[in-house]
């Protein structure tokens, strides 16, 4: 693949060509995707062919890396280029939120972008938007009760009335279902926030938030229910030891992700951890090696996906698993 989301693209022509020649539904179990690069999950869920469903998502992905997250980001920069006395805007930041994916589903949010998107003012009254139905919890009245975070809290409450409209379970898309539980998990991560920050007796402002956030977030991750025996599995590569598939296809199979070595600094010398036997990153190679060959030898038909990014110099060469399949 020449970049690395058009893997996406390559894994559903391949999964449209397997439904074709398939006479049913993928059996339980037989199907799996697994990603080395686990960023890819939302481009591949996107572009998923629905002849497959359903999709179990059986890997957590990071909310970090979610529009839920960039939609908190993009709130509180709105937020500091509000001027609450004079009623202003900055006409950037206003046309930044406005354009975010979840935003575009409220009401009046396109007419309010096409409108301001040619101006060429720096400052927006906010009285212009008086009929948006987000107006509250962006510019709030004077004397209002509500802290910024919790007016944050009652936007993704909104954001997520938008997403989960009425639609049956089995018709929900898997993007879908990963946005609702994207905006839950923040809105857990920002309530927990809120509730430290009131005991500390501190009120956050925007640029305060906006400093904490990757802190805050740093580790939180959307975990997804799906039921492991049935349907298409996507999975993280760690994720598919000791499970076996009759089909598998495997994404950024390049020397960047697999093996992925996430060296971590330590004040004891590599010599003396091989010495006392302490881990090295020797032992997970090997253990990525073990993995990838356990997933692929009893497999039936396996696609190995990379992307050959020359800017990544040495990573964005194949993997060293997958030169070993075709040199044997």
């Amino acid at each position: 693949a020449p970049s690395n989301v058009t893997q996406s693209e390559i894994l559903a022509s391949r999964l449209e060509k397997l439904a074709q020649t398939m006479e049913s539904a993928a059996p339980a179990g037989q199907t799996a995707i697994v990603l080395a690069d686990e960023s890819l999950l939302m481009p591949v869920l996107r572009t998923l062919p629905p002849e497959l469903k359903p999709y179990n998502v059986t890997m957590g992905y990071p909310i970090i890396h979610t529009l839920a997250y960039t939609l908190i980001e993009l709130f509180l920069e709105l937020q500091r280029g509000f001027d609450a006395q004079m009623r202003t805007v900055n006409r950037n930041t206003l046309l930044q939120f406005l354009s975010h994916p979840y935003v575009q589903q409220v009401p009046e949010s396109a007419a309010y972008y096409d409108r301001y998107v040619g101006s060429v003012e720096s400052e927006l009254k906010v009285e212009a938007l008086a009929s948006w139905p987000w107006s509250d919890y962006c510019f709030p009245k004077e004397h209002r009760d509500a802290t910024l975070l919790k007016r944050l809290l009652a936007l993704l409450v909104a954001a997520a009335d938008l997403i989960d409209r009425p639609v049956a379970a089995e018709e929900a898309e898997p993007a879908q279902t990963m946005d609702s539980e994207n905006i839950f998990t923040s809105y857990e991560k920002l309530a927990a926030l809120d509730e430290s920050l009131h005991e500390a007796s501190i009120e956050p402002t925007p640029g305060l938030l906006l400093q904490l956030l990757p802190q805050a977030f740093r580790d939180a991750k959307a975990d997804f229910l799906g039921q492991p025996l049935h349907g298409t599995q996507i999975m993280g590569f760690l994720e598919s030891r000791v499970l076996d598939f009759d089909r598998v296809f495997i994404l950024s199979c390049s020397e960047a992700f697999l093996p992925r070595n996430a060296w971590k600094p330590s004040f004891i010398p590599w010599t003396l951890q091989r010495a006392f036997g302490l881990p090295t990153p020797l032992e997970r190679e090997a253990m990525y090696a073990y993995y990838f060959h356990t997933l692929t030898m009893r497999a039936q038909e396996v696609d190995l996906v990379y992307a050959e990014n020359s800017s990544m110099g040495p990573s964005g060469e194949p993997s060293r698993y997958l030169l070993q399949q075709l040199y044997p």
